[in-house]
């Protein structure tokens, strides 16, 4: 908007702009068009650019309060010489508005930026420092002796490789998060970050980095990850106390009821055979055949308590054992069995474990797959040994399973996947309804002769 305005300020012109604005009525002062007062404004006295010879430049509300005018005035000289007064005067309404925004989101972004919980550094594309927030300075940091330093100065060597990859990574645009040492006055820290790149116009300009300090939560991590080793170092202890514990009564079962058993029999039948009829007879023969029966319950009892075959001739020897007299011959059951003729040093906890797991599993395999055939199979895999236990028998779906037996208290397969977890194991169940169940069972090896087995 363009008005001229005599030196006791009437307007002699105006353009459109100011007419649609302010009405075109020449010959009413400017301080009566824009601010609907009948005085002049006071600073229009005390800077009048005719008498000053200086241009002057002020901003001020519209009458009705809505709007915010930004005017210029400038010494003028009309075609005859007479002296005149040029305003221009600009709406900046809108532009107020925008600056107000923009000074509000900065006055917050600041506030964000310097009371954050979390040190926030800023750097160019070049990685050297433009910000840091106030947080930095509880790390023994002051603001002059980061600002223009690079940040990979802060870093442990070993770390600064993977930092700058994830520096460049975020000056592509790309956001990063991760870990890492930072070297500060205090001594040094992990770090955990996210880099953000900063754009302006469309282009990026830097990073914002958000550091986190998670030491405290490392070392707890720490502590949490060394009770875990200890756990599994007491349920392996855990694990061979009760398995020595088997072998004793195991042992007092065979070394005591079952010699006596067997004697007894032994006697009964001489006295038996000296008694060729009668009543009496027929009585020792019952007996004998009772004994007979009970020698062989001991004998399985002993079994299952702590199978001699396992500490004697190992895994291999005693779960195809096991398979053939109790899965084949007593249940009648289809059996193969493949131990992939590699050695497969066991520790003794692991070996223990691994046979009542196998044992566990075919228990099932009786109860509930109704099966024609069962697989066992023990391979070595590098580091590590791999038991399959696979039937062809019904099947079933293992998440459905496994929720319904945790409902009904029935941790069979639960038990199993945690002793596996205790001692560094893992446990796989591929099954659905129809096409049979396949468990996997995988565990370490016995580390000191790994190298020397694979040789």
């Amino acid at each position: 908007m363009v008005c001229l305005l005599t030196p006791d300020y009437h307007v002699s012109f105006n353009n459109r702009l100011f007419r649609e604005k302010f009405g075109d009525d020449n010959g009413r002062h400017c301080y009566d068009y824009i601010f609907g007062r009948k005085v002049p404004c006071e600073f229009c006295e005390a800077y009048n650019v005719l008498k000053t010879g200086k241009p002057h430049h002020w901003e001020c509300k519209s009458p009705d309060g809505l709007s915010i005018i930004d005017i210029y005035d400038f010494p003028f000289t009309d075609t005859d010489g007479s002296p005149l007064i040029l305003e221009m005067d600009i709406d900046i309404t809108e532009r107020k508005k925008i600056e107000d925004a923009l000074r509000e989101s900065e006055e917050k972004y600041r506030d964000l930026f310097e009371n954050a919980r979390d040190a926030i550094i800023t750097t160019n594309v070049e990685a050297k420092i433009t910000g840091v927030n106030k947080l930095a300075e509880e790390y023994g940091f002051k603001k002059e002796q980061l600002l223009g330093k690079s940040i990979f100065d802060f870093i442990v060597e070993e770390h600064k490789e993977r930092a700058l990859k994830d520096f460049k990574a975020a000056i592509s645009g790309k956001p990063v998060r991760g870990e890492m040492d930072v070297i500060t006055p205090r001594g040094i820290f992990t770090a955990e970050y996210i880099d953000n790149p900063i754009k302006r116009g469309g282009e990026i300009i830097g990073i914002q980095a958000v550091l986190r300090d998670i030491t405290e939560r490392r070392k707890t991590q720490q502590k949490v990850l060394d009770y875990q080793v200890q756990l599994k170092s007491l349920a392996s202890e855990l694990t061979l106390a009760e398995e020595r514990e088997r072998r004793r009564i195991a042992t007092e079962l065979h070394d005591r009821i079952g010699q006596a058993l067997a004697i007894s029999k032994i006697k009964l039948d001489r006295l038996r055979h000296s008694m060729r009829t009668g009543e009496q007879a027929r009585s020792l023969e019952e007996v004998c055949n009772v004994l007979g029966q009970a020698i062989a319950e001991t004998r399985s009892l002993t079994f299952d308590l702590s199978s001699p075959i396992l500490h004697e001739l190992g895994l291999e020897a005693a779960i195809n054992s096991w398979l053939v007299e109790q899965i084949e011959v007593k249940h009648h059951i289809a059996v193969e069995f493949n131990d992939g003729g590699k050695t497969k040093p066991l520790d003794d906890d692991v070996r223990v474990l691994l046979f009542r797991n196998v044992r566990e599993l075919l228990i099932n395999v009786v109860k509930h797959a109704c099966a024609d055939a069962v697989k066992v199979c023990i391979h070595r895999i590098g580091s590590r040994v791999q038991v399959t236990v696979q039937d062809d028998g019904v099947g079933f779906e293992p998440a459905e399973a496994l929720a319904k037996a945790v409902t009904k208290g029935k941790y069979g397969l639960f038990s199993i996947k945690e002793r596996l977890e205790q001692i560094g194991g893992h446990l796989e169940i591929e099954s659905e309804p129809g096409h049979g169940c396949k468990v996997t069972m995988t565990a370490p090896l016995k580390k000191r002769e790994i190298t020397d087995g694979e040789n």
